[in-house]
């Protein structure tokens, strides 16, 4: 039978479905700086120091695909990254001002205020290096080149300049690059600015570039949510329709930052607070009272984000985990209060209500769903399938998933980073650890029932009651679609036999959707014994699916060509869409048994 594309897996069993998000209940910490300076290289990051800009400094953080912080240290000149296991260090920069290096490593290069950072799915960075008028990569091998500015063209001239042919972004000549970002389809959007004005550009993956609008932040299916002046934002559909920004009004935007589940957060410099604004519109303050910093213990430090005092907010980020970053400035001559005040540079954390625990407390399982199938987020959980686990400070390592070095022989690991987890005493294979989220495999032997699920870190052990049945059939997905009348669904981990995703191009990038008649190859966990039977916690041989079942889409019945185990937990069916006309729309689609187990409900398979 024809089987899932590598590429696949690490979506299916990764998800950040139930990760957190901030409110004005969440914790708000200083995790690093304080006076202007350089210190803390090679060592935790409350020792850092660093000199932020007032000027250059426009959306100075972002993190990595690894949940790595990184700050654009414009100051210094230099890019540093705050690691998930709290350490600092120097990744780009030599802290000398001017420019050079290009084609070296990237830590001997020279800066002139870098003022932006921004990754690519690759997990490429590119930093806009304001003075020297350009945009430099630092690439996965640590070294940096030049991808746009140096040339003679005036970015001014660009639009008149594409009408006579394409355009290298190395031809052009660049104001000061003012900020940059990077969509899903690896473009990266440039804006300059001048004493004339300003202009925006973006450089495609051929190195060739095309007007395109000033940079902002993207969600997963690369819509744009950008700042329309200073006080309103708007979105840019991929399609090209221009949202313009609601009714509300800010007070200076400083920075935008959008977390998984679409919230988009904005900084207001002038009124000194963070708005959070809901996919369907509500706005709520997150962080700030509305007062300004003054740089001591009455800022809110180790209170909820709700009541703290905040200076000029110009970079922000969220992690894969829901946590907010932002760096902050206060007692700059920027500070439209007149205050005299120590000049104060510092990142403040933002702990999400899922996550937002101490990094060396013992681990604490969520009461309520936090023991759920791994596909589904629904409890129960099934035997040999894969499970999640919420909570915090699930792990006192780094995030990660497992790697080759993780096995013994054909065994898959029982401990990552230090954390391990047993059902009833006996130890399951986990595949992904992080603060607030585990994956694991269910082990053999449990009970039908509430069953002990425990999980243990150098830091501590806590302990929870979670459901297990021998079937609990999960579909894993891919991406959250919202409907015209706000009810949203799911679309599920399903491939075309060429190996493109299942979906409408205009979600899911590259994707499309099904047509009658064509075979799918469709993924989930939880679906019970196969034949023979594989043990949990060993890599596998694919072997068939015992239990009959029947699959669905709409009122009409798939024909089921194969169904499989064909990898640990994982289940593969292959199944050929109805032949008969079906119009071009949505389906409701449910893999089910006829003693009532079935998948969850809100999965949907678009059809042309």
């Amino acid at each position: 039978m024809k089987t899932v594309p590598p590429v696949l897996l690490p979506l299916l069993l990764v998800s950040s479905s139930l990760f957190g998000q901030v409110d004005a209940s969440s914790p708000i910490a200083t995790i690093s700086g304080g006076d202007p300076g350089f210190t803390g290289d090679g060592g935790p990051a409350k020792a850092g120091r660093f000199s932020f800009d007032e000027v250059f400094t426009v959306r100075a953080l972002a993190v990595d695909r690894t949940g790595n912080l990184l700050i654009a240290d414009t100051g210094n000149d230099r890019i540093r990254q705050l690691s998930t296991n709290g350490v600092l260090r120097t990744i780009a920069g030599s802290g000398r001002y001017g420019f050079g290096g290009d084609g070296g490593t990237a830590t001997a290069a020279s800066f002139s205020n870098p003022g932006s950072v921004s990754v690519d799915v690759q997990g490429r960075v590119f930093v806009g290096d304001s003075e020297n008028f350009r945009v430099r990569r630092i690439n996965s091998d640590e070294t940096i080149q030049t991808v746009a500015g140096g040339g003679s063209l005036p970015v001014s001239r660009l639009g008149l300049s594409l009408l006579l042919g394409p355009v290298r972004a190395l031809d052009l000549r660049l104001d000061v690059v003012r900020d940059i970002a990077v969509d899903p389809q690896g473009r990266v959007y440039v804006s300059t600015s001048s004493q004339v004005g300003s202009s925006g550009f973006r450089v495609k993956a051929d190195g060739y570039v095309e007007t395109g609008c000033c940079p902002g932040v993207f969600d997963d299916q690369g819509n744009l949510y950008d700042s329309i002046g200073d006080d309103r934002v708007g979105v840019i559909r991929r399609n090209g329709l221009r949202f313009p920004g609601g009714t509300t009004s800010f007070g200076g935007i400083g920075a935008l930052a959008l977390d998984k589940q679409g919230n988009l957060y904005v900084a207001e410099k002038y009124a000194r607070r963070i708005l959070k604004i809901s996919p369907n519109g509500v706005v709520t303050t997150v962080v700030g009272t509305g007062s300004v910093a003054l740089g001591n213990a009455g800022d809110g430090d180790g209170g909820t984000a709700g009541n703290a005092k905040l200076g000029i907010v110009n970079g922000m980020t969220i992690d894969p985990n829901g946590n907010l970053y932002f760096t902050e400035m206060v007692g700059t001559s920027a500070d439209i209060t007149g205050l005299l005040l120590n000049r104060i540079d510092r990142i403040r954390k933002v702990g999400n209500a899922t996550g937002g625990g101490s990094p060396n407390g013992a681990p604490k399982i969520l009461q309520s769903r936090g023991i759920v199938n791994g596909a589904s987020f629904i409890g129960p959980v099934a035997r040999g399938s894969w499970a999640t686990i919420y909570g915090q400070n699930l792990t006192t390592g780094v995030t990660r998933t497992w790697t080759s070095s993780d096995f013994v022989g054909n065994r898959l690991p029982t401990s990552l980073e230090g954390t391990t987890v047993t059902f009833n005493d006996i130890p399951s294979a986990i595949y992904f650890v992080s603060p607030t989220q585990i994956n694991v495999q269910v082990p053999d032997g449990l009970p039908n029932g509430n069953v002990t699920v425990r999980v243990m870190t150098a830091a501590g052990t806590d302990s929870s009651l979670g459901e297990h049945r021998e079937i609990e059939p999960g579909l894993f997905t891919t991406a959250k679609v919202t409907a015209a009348d706000g009810s949203v669904y799911f679309y599920p981990a399903a491939v075309h036999l060429d190996g493109t995703l299942v979906g409408r191009p205009n979600i899911i990038s590259g994707s499309r959707p099904a047509v009658p008649g064509e075979t799918l190859l469709v993924f989930g966990t939880g679906f019970g014994p196969s034949t023979p039977t594989q043990p949990s916690g060993q890599l596998i041989p694919s072997t068939l699916l015992s239990s009959r079942f029947l699959a669905r889409i709409g009122s009409s019945d798939f024909n089921v060509s194969a169904a499989a185990l064909i990898s640990p937990g994982l289940y593969q069916f292959n199944l050929t869409v109805p032949s008969r006309p079906l119009d071009r729309a949505d389906y409701l689609f449910k893999i089910f048994f006829p003693e009532a187990q079935e998948s969850q409900v809100g999965v949907y398979i678009p059809v042309n």
